[in-house]
């Protein structure tokens, strides 16, 4: 775990130290990934999972659930320290892990501890984690400080940042992934049929060693090592093993170092590529590196790893754009299509073969235990098709099957009959069945998340369907949209049920062709347009934000909505790519009339990578140890770190919403409903306060602007004017801009 640990140190080093940063942390974790592929490569994918803050796969909903409080009680019993000097010094340092560093140095043991391992802190978190029932905190304190006792140096910190998934080193999951690409292969493994994991960048055979008995190449570097490692994790050299063809088609392939430095690069890429595509294709890291770890090269880990029903992938997403125009300058002479962008919640169904389900019995455990589909449904004639054979999963890869036993039957219920396995993209909405409309996103938000009865269900729902990444055994991402969409009407029979359709979509002829279809998806109650390319380029490239595909939202539309502006009071660390900075910021307006910052949202979109570089820089500096009292937040909303009120921000929204946990404008209309803005995104920062009371002179007219576009939704709408911008600002500070300010 030491080592793990150094590189963790380097790496926080360099965090936001300039012009090739990320160039310098993938280097150290390359480094650190090659020496365990030699000596200890079973241990590989539980240092990937550390680096990257997880216990386990996305899809498998598996946290630590860790609070702060737990933590203090186990440093304190610990250390021999109290909680309250802790919180105390927590007020100044804000680094549990940092404070656990330091109290570690100042503690002595009567013996030296065994030292610490990947493996062994790794399996003790994850054991944390699966900690549940009766006494279950009182055990997962005691794992805790088994830990601390035996942490050394830096150690301790990194165990307590493991724990509240904030490792703070600033490498990204793709910095991750690329050091794994790069590390497997400048390691290559059964190298000419060498049993060991060894580091044979060095070794070129020659062509009559080439043509040699794979045993007789024991006298090679590799194979001579006295690794203890090496012989005991030696990948099975059978006929059997799925990479084996490709270890035994690339033993005359030249090393890394007989390469030149533009072929080595082109190679180290392809790598990458192939890497970070099947962690999108099958988003487990175990799996992924078992495969490497038998030798799979860049074209033998794509065969390898593929859409998996079961198994949830990335899904593909679109860049935002701003109009027809724009999308006719990105898309040029691309024959393109367009469909509704439904305001619901992203849904990705698996119907898993019955074969599969048979010889995986846990690939469906936690699937809904309702019994067979009825033969004699009102939607027409059904197959016998067990519910647990279908999962349901969101975006984020979380498994959200018991949440819609309702779209599991009405999936079911509108299968083909020639339809074994498949795995479809769509929408879930909230769906009002009498009027045939589709209902705000904010009505599908009340629906319950767990033990959800079908008789209980309040809120009805319709799902949307608008690709097909697999059928029948048929991996369809490298196929056409036009392809694609064929595949999943052989899947889904649109006519046997209104409650589950094809997205509506539309070829467009030119400009007023897509205003109208644009204004017929608002006035239909979506968001807007998916505009996507229909044969050329048109692949599915999961996790990728795509050109190939085009969203514009009303809110992103000049001239189609107006905007409001907002106070940050509060953020939260980011995750994967925001590593090091702020990833997301609770907003507030400012209320004269009592003079507290009430919220309104969260905000996580609309920043360019530069921006929020410069916002951490900036509002780092106002950071305060404990929220201000006339903050008014409420008890459900959390935030890692408080700012001094000192910066106004233009953001634009789509909708208003009522909000369960937001407190602005509260009593204004009615004594129990709030507003909020979703989805908020950042436009620009509008305002810089050097003090609380440089509020006071602007104040009246943030809070009446605010009010008066939380208490209507029409002023926030898609056919209002936009606001001439900063027209409530005083003279001296209308048109400032973000480098203007900080």
């Amino acid at each position: 775990f030491e080592a793990l640990v150094n590189a963790f140190d380097k790496i926080e080093q360099m965090k936001a130290s300039g012009t090739g940063s990320n160039k310098k942390q993938t280097v150290v974790l390359t480094n650190l990934f090659r020496l365990l592929l030699f000596y200890a490569p079973k241990t590989l994918h539980k240092a990937i999972y550390i680096c990257l803050n997880k216990v386990a796969p996305d899809y498998l909903g598996q946290e630590v659930g860790v609070g702060e409080s737990l933590i203090l009680r186990a440093m304190a019993e610990t250390y021999g320290r109290t909680e309250a000097h802790l919180k105390k010094e927590l007020q100044h340092i804000e680094d549990l892990g940092k404070i656990a560093e330091q109290s570690s140095c100042k503690t002595r043991t009567l013996f030296p501890p065994p030292r610490l391992t990947i493996d062994g802190v790794f399996d003790q978190v994850k054991a944390i984690s699966q900690c549940a029932g009766k006494d279950s905190q009182v055990h997962k304190r005691e794992l805790l400080k088994r830990l601390l006792v035996g942490g050394k140096g830096s150690e301790p910190k990194y165990i307590i940042r493991f724990l509240q998934q904030r490792m703070r080193t600033g490498a990204s999951t793709a910095t991750v992934y690329q050091a794994l690409a790069f590390a497997c292969f400048l390691t290559h493994n059964a190298r000419n049929g060498r049993p060991a994991i060894g580091d044979t960048r060095r070794y070129v055979p020659s062509p009559e060693e080439t043509s040699k008995d794979p045993s007789s190449s024991s006298s090679s570097p590799s194979s001579s090592s006295s690794s203890p490692s090496s012989s005991s994790s030696s990948p099975s050299s059978s006929s059997s093993s799925p990479s084996s063809s490709s270890s035994s088609s690339s033993s005359s392939a030249p090393l890394p170092s007989s390469m030149s430095a533009v072929e080595l690069e082109s190679h180290l890429s392809r790598m990458e590529q192939s890497v970070r595509r099947a962690l999108c294709e099958v988003p487990n890291v175990e799996v992924v590196v078992g495969h490497l770890l038998q030798g799979a090269d860049a074209e033998a880990l794509s065969s390898l790893c593929v859409a998996t029903p079961g198994i949830p992938l990335q899904p593909m997403l679109a860049r935002p754009t701003r109009g027809f125009e724009e999308v006719m300058e990105r898309l040029k002479q691309t024959e393109f299509t367009c469909e509704f962008k439904y305001d619901g919640e992203r849904i990705q169904l698996h119907l898993v073969s019955e074969q599969a389900a048979k010889r995986t019995p846990g690939l469906c455990a936690s699937a809904s235990s309702s019994p067979p589909a009825s033969a004699s449904s009102a939607c027409g004639p059904l197959r016998k098709i067990s519910p647990s054979r279908v999962r349901l999963f969101s975006r984020n890869l979380e498994e959200i099957t018991q949440k819609y036993p309702d779209v599991i039957d009405m999936f079911l219920a509108s299968l083909q009959p020639t339809t074994e396995e498949c795995i479809l993209d769509g929408e879930v909405v909230a769906y009002d069945e009498e009027n045939r409309t589709i209902l705000p996103f904010q009505t599908l938000t009340r629906r319950k998340r767990k033990g959800v009865e079908k008789d209980g269900i309040e809120v009805r729902v319709a799902l949307f369907l608008f690709d097909c990444m697999r059928l029948n055994g048929e991996c369809l991402l490298g196929k056409t949209l036009e392809a694609r969409r064929e595949k999943m009407r052989q899947a889904i029979d649109f006519e046997r049920s209104p409650l589950v359709q094809q997205a509506a979509y539309k070829d467009i002829r030119g400009a007023q062709d897509f205003e109208d279809f644009l204004t017929e998806a608002i006035e239909g109650n979506c968001e807007g347009l998916m505009v996507k390319t229909l044969r050329e380029n048109a692949t599915y490239e999961p996790s990728k934000r795509s050109l190939n595909w085009l969203k514009v939202k009303k809110d992103y539309v000049d001239g189609l909505t107006d905007s409001v502006d907002l106070v940050p009071i509060g953020a939260c660390y980011g995750k994967g790519k925001r590593s090091g900075t702020f990833g997301t910021y609770l907003l507030a307006v400012y209320n004269p009339a009592d003079e507290t910052f009430q919220t309104v949202c969260k905000a996580a979109t609309g920043f360019s990578e530069e921006a929020l570089q410069q916002h951490h820089k900036a509002l780092s500096d106002r950071i305060i140890s404990h929220k201000k009292p006339y903050y008014d937040v409420s008890p459900k909303l959390e935030a890692d770190v408080w700012f001094e009120a000192c910066q106004v921000w233009e953001c634009r929204a789509a909708d208003l919403s009522i909000s369960p946990v937001h407190t602005a404008g509260i009593g204004e209309k009615s004594p129990d409903k709030v507003r909020g803005v979703r989805p908020p995104r950042f436009c620009r920062v509008s305002f810089f306060a050097r003090s609380f009371e440089s509020f006071s002179s602007l104040g009246t007219a943030l809070w009446s602007r605010a009010t008066a576009a939380l208490s209507s939704p029409s002023s926030i709408h898609p056919l209002n004017r936009k606001r001439s911008k900063n027209a409530f600002l005083p003279p001296h500070r209308q048109r400032s801009v973000l480098s203007n300010v900080i």
